[in-house]
């Protein structure tokens, strides 16, 4: 890797570290971001199960629509999706009896109990999104988690308290709780192996 490449990374990872660490401003322009391909538009029509349903974010931010078909959400921000939703099914449904929520695709995994791919809310944050995937394994390193975003791994640690934990989920974030290194799964046996050891030594030489 060239000296160009690495700087290049070096900054990108700071500008993502700074956007992490940005106050709510920053945070609400990520949590009201457009929709991106693997997110979910749920739609449900009251007394109409056919217009109802759980619409996946296809490539380029498009959605289809019961009944209407194609609609490009992809310059859309993520507050204004139930307004264009209900106005794009104004033709085939009254809008007050259409709820319609915009969730982002997280995927949640390493030593939990419940890893896996999660839609959450736009306002969901990384906290949130850790705690969908259930409670810490016997495993876990349970004071940190790493954040896979655009390309970019980040270490949140300590993650109960940093403020980056209280950051909106981005759509297609990865988050992982790491599992615990060799030396602090075995310390407890490796101490009892030493004082066995060390035992059965002043033993002998009496």
């Amino acid at each position: 890797m060239t000296i160009a490449c690495v700087r290049s990374l070096a900054i990108a990872t700071l500008i993502v570290v700074a956007a992490l660490a940005a106050p709510s401003r920053g945070g609400a322009q990520q949590a009201d971001a457009p929709l991106r391909q693997g997110d979910m538009v749920v739609i449900r029509v009251a007394g109409d199960t056919a217009m109802s349903g759980e619409i996946m974010v296809e490539q380029g931010g498009v959605v289809v629509l019961p009944r209407k078909g194609r609609v490009d959400l992809s310059h859309v921000p993520a507050s204004q999706v139930a307004a264009v939703v209900r106005e794009a099914l104004s033709s085939f449904t009254l809008p007050e009896l259409t709820s319609v929520r915009p969730m982002r695709r997280v995927t949640v995994v390493g030593e939990l109990t419940t890893p896996g791919v999660y839609h959450l809310d736009p306002w969901s944050t990384l906290r949130d999104a850790i705690a969908s995937g259930g409670a810490p394994g016997q495993n876990a390193d349970a004071t940190r988690i790493l954040l896979r975003r655009d390309g970019l791994e980040i270490r949140i640690d300590p993650w109960q308290t940093a403020d980056a934990s209280d950051q909106p989920v981005a759509s297609g974030d990865v988050l992982v709780m790491p599992r615990q290194s060799w030396f602090r799964r075995n310390v407890f046996s490796l101490v009892t192996s030493l004082a066995l050891i060390t035992s059965t030594i002043v033993a002998v030489g009496r």
